[in-house]
């Protein structure tokens, strides 16, 4: 067993180290990054089930399958791909939901456990036009920048900017509506 990586070793490091079977190395990608990732995948799913299955996919992927792109940093190449799987997940359960209209109140039920901020922060973000909804997880929640949202959404950077503008103003609208924001 090999002891554990410095707190200072880049996330490329510790990956090629995780690839090799090195649990401690694994064990700290997996702190460094999930909870920034769980984040994301719930902005974009709203569902906690989900967000945990997409978050634990694509760490698992990232050790498991061919190399991500080198030129991005881990930590943006993950919320990309945590991103993409949370929407995924959000699409199938969409689907099942048309299919079973008895599953379409567990995500409700479960963001009312949740502190009140959070929730109006949730419903705030949920009330987006997808488009929105996903421009804001991805550059508020996820970190990425103008460009790096601008390139996984396919639109050009004015397009990410105008889109964060109104779903910031949307959101606010919300919370204003609600009582939660004076």
């Amino acid at each position: 067993m090999s002891a554990a990586p410095p707190q200072n070793e880049d996330d490329w490091s510790l990956l090629r180290a995780a690839r090799g079977g090195d649990h401690p190395a694994w064990e700290q990608l997996w702190r460094r990054h999930r909870d920034r990732l769980y984040r994301v995948a719930l902005a974009v799913g709203r569902d906690r089930e989900d967000a945990r299955d997409a978050v634990q996919a694509v760490l698992l992927r990232a050790v498991t399958a061919a190399a991500p792109p080198r030129e991005e940093s881990l930590a943006r190449y993950l919320s990309t791909a945590v991103w993409r799987e949370a929407r995924r997940l959000r699409e199938r359960s969409l689907r099942q939901d048309e299919l079973d209209p008895e599953r379409t109140g567990a995500p409700m039920e479960q963001e009312l456990e949740d502190r009140e901020r959070e929730r109006g922060a949730r419903e705030a973000l949920a009330a987006l036009p997808a488009a929105q909804r996903d421009t804001l997880a991805l550059r508020l929640v996820g970190g990425l920048s103008y460009e790096e949202v601008a390139r996984v959404l396919g639109v050009p950077v004015g397009t990410v900017r105008s889109r964060l503008h109104a779903g910031v103003r949307a959101c606010r609208e919300h919370l204003r509506r609600k009582g939660r924001l004076t």
